[in-house]
């Protein structure tokens, strides 16, 4: 539906339906009120029963909902909903932190449904024997009232890729062609034919829920405390870049030192191929090793490895890597740090990652599928070197350390 602008301050406001005032028109306001008029005008729900901006307290504080449907037969606005409904701006990748979002705002009001929308996509959830699972199609009125059953979607266990698949490049070029095809792009569009087996073979080990490492492991500084699987989720850097992917694999780390505990994630994600781009300007479409950390105050991207130059040709062709980072390294506004600084800093906290002018991070065996037992210690070592990378760019920050040229 379009909806008339209006204007104040030099800024555009449009109607909030139901509430009879003017909002402004952010990008997340018009994906609420697209909603609103789906709510009902295609699935008939009242306009009484429906509440925006919902204001509630709970037991963890008070929280506030984009959109809550109440039970026909509530008595006021605090008792039972029927469905949280949650809004992201267009373009925001619905991961599992909104769902989480949306599914504490449900659990504290009773509702048993919950859907998430960017204005592009949506997604609906129910309560299943307890536990909060994915529903095939979106949600209907009749449903949320309990008139009519719901589907559940069926549920369809990742299958790691087989070796005769991906085993070589010829063969992992087509799979991925084909995956392209679905919609689904694993390899960035100028990445060389001969990293092709070794993307599909890790992205395979990272989205196999099935399967883990012997956990945990320490070595200095950090614990590898546990594998908590795959998760969907979203990560920013610090050129307003998101990488957003329902395949990272995701590991709670202790640090040790400051005694603190971190999530931490990776996944193998394609570069954007630009032209131009209003942006990014023109950038080749690579292949990225992404790990990001979740801490407090923030989540984002630590590390972004890029794979088509972790490792000489002859060595994938070889069929045995050492994987090394050349020790470049962006902290914000103060953009790059001398590579030196960075080689002696991490040589400082984990000598045993430093090999001259590089980072190296281990050694894999590409004639054979991946496997955990190798793969183990290379993804702790990108871990260290990824939190370490974050703690000297808090040290730049705050000024605790002298700056390079690099970072006057």
């Amino acid at each position: 539906m379009k909806r008339t602008r209006y204007k104040r301050d030099g800024q555009d406001y449009i109607l909030a339906r139901g509430r009879g005032f003017l909002v402004r028109a952010f990008p997340e306001e018009l994906v609420r009120q697209a909603a609103l008029d789906w709510l009902i005008d295609e699935l008939g729900v009242p306009a009484y029963l429906i509440r925006t901006e919902f204001s509630h307290r709970s037991k963890t504080g008070r929280r506030r909902a984009d959109i809550v449907i109440l039970d026909p037969e509530a008595a006021d606005d605090f008792s039972r909903a029927l469905a949280v409904i949650e809004c992201k701006r267009d373009g925001v990748f619905l991961d599992d932190k909104t769902l989480e979002q949306a599914v504490a705002y449900a659990d504290s009001l009773g509702a048993l449904y919950v859907v998430l929308t960017n204005g592009r996509d949506m997604e609906s959830f129910g309560v299943f024997q307890g536990q909060w699972r994915s529903l095939d199609g979106p949600l209907t009125w009749a449903q949320m009232l309990g008139t009519h059953d719901v589907e559940w979607a069926e549920d369809f266990p990742f299958e790691r890729f087989r070796w005769d698949e991906i085993g070589t490049p010829e063969a992992a070029v087509e799979l991925a062609k084909s995956v392209a095809e679905r919609g689904a792009l694993l390899v960035g569009q100028d990445s060389p034919l001969y990293l092709y087996p070794f993307v599909l073979d890790l992205f395979g080990l990272f989205g196999d829920d099935g399967d883990g490492p012997d956990l945990p492991v320490r070595r200095g500084q950090y614990q590898l405390l546990a594998d908590i699987g795959v998760t969907r989720r979203t990560f920013g850097n610090a050129a307003g870049g998101t990488w957003s992917s329902e395949f990272y694999r995701s590991f709670v780390v202790k640090d040790r030192q400051s005694k603190n505990d971190f999530v931490v994630s990776l996944a193998v994600l394609p570069s954007l191929k630009a032209r131009n781009h209003p942006r990014f300007g023109n950038s080749r479409g690579r292949t990225m090793l992404i790990v990001a950390v979740d801490d407090e105050s923030t989540s984002h991207n630590a590390l972004q490895l890029c794979l088509d130059d972790c490792a000489p040709r002859a060595e994938f062709e070889r069929g045995v890597i050492r994987m090394r980072h050349n020790a470049s390294m962006t902290a914000g506004k103060r953009g790059s740090v001398k590579r030196q600084l960075v080689l002696d800093y991490v040589e400082e906290h984990a000598p045993d990652l430093v090999r001259g002018k590089e980072i190296d991070l281990g050694e894999l065996d590409l004639r054979r599928p991946l496997m955990w037992c190798e793969m183990r210690d290379v993804v702790f070592n990108l871990i260290r070197y990824a939190l370490i990378r974050d703690q000297l760019r808090f040290e730049l920050r705050a000024g605790e350390r002298n700056r390079s040229p690099a970072n006057p």
